[in-house]
């Protein structure tokens, strides 16, 4: 006999609303991009470098890039961007690290900076 009358597919379907309910209401979110915002992308060289996106409202977001660090707290709307000064044309690779308060970090790889 079954409790309640409900199957296994209904008691999936209840634990996976429960998941969704549960994160929405504790704000276990996470920190979003734009798609020209990757791994494996190029930077414009001698121009400031924008990083932007979403993240939950008032998050603060910290991004590390090139050995420097600049800090953002997502607005009402949850978006957020820093800025970076230029960096030169070169053969380095560089990675960009992205935390947040309340969401896991990202991490992007082989950056580079030229045209």
């Amino acid at each position: 006999m079954k409790p309640f009358g409900i199957n296994s597919n209904g008691i999936r379907f209840l634990v996976l609303l429960f998941f969704i309910l549960w994160r929405g209401l504790f704000g276990f979110g996470e920190i979003r991009l734009p798609a020209v915002i990757d791994s494996h992308m190029v930077l414009q060289q001698g121009k400031p470098i924008s990083v932007w996106g979403w993240a939950a409202p008032g998050e603060a977001i910290t991004v590390v890039f090139a050995g420097e660090s600049a800090t953002a707290r997502a607005d009402d709307t949850g978006k957020w961007r820093v800025e970076f000064a230029a960096q030169h044309a070169g053969p380095r690779v560089y990675t960009m690290s992205i935390t947040g308060t309340q969401s896991p970090a990202l991490q992007l790889e082989d950056i580079l900076v030229g045209e």
